[in-house]
């Protein structure tokens, strides 16, 4: 059995996610290979080389002249290979994998490659954050992020691997087409390197919630705790050695799922959050049906936006910090996030060669759409 990961290069969710399951399957004896040019070919067609000319009266016009060779070339020479794959797995966000002028080849893997079937790897399960089925239904009634009506929902792949598919909104009952599989995140750069020091980081600025974030500088400065604070951008190595060299981490938003809480407790720190909510992918509930929030382990300081109580909370933090025991409950309570979850990918390995899970699966799912609570 071979698999094809299909993924980029950006210093985002998607590199470490694909190259997680690369490893994660390699321990299985599982052949896979990391395209790292996968989203990119999925997303565009070649493209034409326009020319441009100037006339004597400034007359402007482009004139379509060829396509381009050398592109032309590498994306056939990308459907020769993939001849020789029986699964794709492609790599990406919610609801970016579902928006139909994105990822615009998957329909036509399906037609060169029926007996493929195409699975999407992504953080969140979109049955658990229900409101992005209307939102990608209407269009353009999400801070106008999604242009048009009419997208795809959970009938566009025929399989979901996710990292967490835990909110504060229910799991449809009954059958749902998805494998829990966490995330491999463990490929040597995350660890402990505070040196006895202990450091605040900042996450970047989030303009509807400044009021959150000013309690959070208010009360480092009034405890004189040092604390970094994230802005621009940063390649993963860099980005990694600030997890590293930081004690505690401070949310700015809600997050989907957010690598960044997963790295960080990878590197011995705390997450502070002033709601619950902010965090719920890394719920424990019991059962995903039941709508409410879960619990958070004792890795997450919940402040409840109170600055008295964040300044306590800190205090009690620097007096008793210890990163090696935060790592060891991090992988003792939410190890699917570190080493992902070896058993669930297993099974679903398992579900793919018995014919469980075909190319043909998604064709069922369009009517699951109608089940998603908001």
């Amino acid at each position: 059995m071979k698999i094809a990961i299909m993924a980029d290069t950006a210093d985002n969710f998607v590199k470490p996610r694909a190259e997680g399951l690369h490893r994660m399957l390699t321990k299985m004896g599982v052949s896979s290979t990391v395209f790292y040019d996968g989203l990119f070919f999925l997303d565009h067609k070649v493209p034409e080389t326009k020319i441009r000319f100037s006339g004597a009266k400034e007359l402007v016009k482009s004139v379509i002249h060829a396509v381009n060779p050398p592109l032309k070339a590498r994306f056939n020479a990308r459907w020769k290979e993939l001849e020789g794959y029986d699964l794709m797995v492609v790599v990406e966000t919610v609801p970016t994998a579902y928006l139909t002028y994105h990822l615009q080849r998957v329909e036509e893997v399906r037609a060169r490659f029926p007996e493929m079937p195409i699975v999407l790897y992504s953080s969140i399960y979109l049955s658990t954050i229900g409101e992005w089925v209307r939102f990608l239904k209407k269009g353009n009634d999400y801070h106008g992020f999604i242009k048009g009506s009419g997208h795809y929902g959970l009938e566009r792949f025929d399989w979901y691997l996710i990292g967490s598919a835990t909110t504060e909104l229910p799991m449809p009952k009954g059958f749902q087409p998805l494998t829990v599989i966490g995330c491999d995140l463990n490929d040597g750069t995350l660890y402990p390197e505070q040196g006895g020091k202990f450091r605040a980081l900042i996450d970047f600025e989030r303009p509807n919630h400044m009021a959150e974030r000013a309690i959070q500088i208010l009360a480092l400065e009034k405890t004189k705790t040092a604390y970094t604070v994230l802005h621009g951008r940063y390649p993963m190595s860099e980005i990694r050695k600030i997890y590293r060299q930081s004690s505690i981490y401070f949310l700015a938003h809600l997050e989907a799922f957010g690598l960044p809480i997963a790295e960080v407790q990878a590197c011995g720190g705390k997450v502070y959050t002033p709601y619950s909510k902010w965090a719920w992918a890394h719920y424990h509930k019991p059962d995903l049906t039941v709508r409410g929030p879960g619990t958070l382990s004792e890795n997450f300081v919940v402040y409840n936006n109170d600055l008295d109580e964040l300044c306590a909370k800190i205090e009690a933090d620097k007096k008793a910090f210890d990163p090696q025991q935060n790592l060891e409950r991090f992988r003792r309570e939410d190890g699917k996030f570190l080493d992902g979850d070896m058993d669930q990918l297993k099974a679903f390995v398992e579900q793919v060669k018995n014919g469980t899970i075909h190319s043909r699966l998604h064709k069922e799912h369009e009517k699951l759409n109608d089940l998603i609570e908001e």
